[in-house]
């Protein structure tokens, strides 16, 4: 049949039209690989690529005591973070362990700042490494005062998801 003088093409014979095995193969992967990709996004949205809305705090048990034990810090979706320091009682000027274990997240870093809470001691940022079963691990020291006796407040920041849990904690050293 033409359509103003111009014939129309042939129809392609029946072994072009025929769909392979291979073809349905590839096709069913292309869909599966779409369907995966698409879940993971959640994921890695927010363990990875959220940027940060802001700041959690989380609340310090009351009558926690670094110089005696670990302390925990609670947010109030019941997760926490807990810190212990060691040696007991924290030393002036001597390696400082830090030990701090999340519980109920899982964080892509963790840093803590050290400062003095009526006195600039000067910058004390530590990097805490992952170690084993979930804990992160590093160390510091801490500056002597001169008059002896020293409140010292430790920020703990973890970024994640989107945003970022932050414990403050408070102890004392000398006098």
């Amino acid at each position: 049949m033409s359509w103003g003088g111009v014939p129309s093409p042939a129809a392609p014979p029946s072994s072009l039209r025929r769909r392979t095995p291979f073809g349905r193969l590839a096709a069913a992967l292309l869909l599966a690989t779409l369907l995966g990709a698409c879940a993971a996004v959640p994921l890695l949205w927010q363990r990875w690529l959220a940027p940060p809305w802001g700041e959690v705090t989380a609340q310090t048990a009351p009558g926690c005591d670094l110089q005696r034990s670990a302390c925990r810090a609670t947010f109030e979706d019941g997760s926490a973070l807990e810190l212990a320091l060691a040696p007991r009682p924290v030393p002036s000027n001597q390696p400082i362990a830090l030990r701090l274990r999340p519980l109920g997240f899982e964080p892509r870093t963790v840093s803590v700042d050290l400062n003095g809470e009526t006195m600039n001691m000067g910058p004390n940022h530590v990097d805490l490494a992952p170690g084993p079963d979930g804990r992160w691990i590093g160390s510091t020291s801490l500056t002597a005062c001169i008059t002896g006796r020293m409140a010292w407040i430790l920020v703990v920041r973890a970024p994640v998801g989107g945003g970022e849990r932050v414990a403050r904690f408070r102890f004392e050293t000398g006098g």
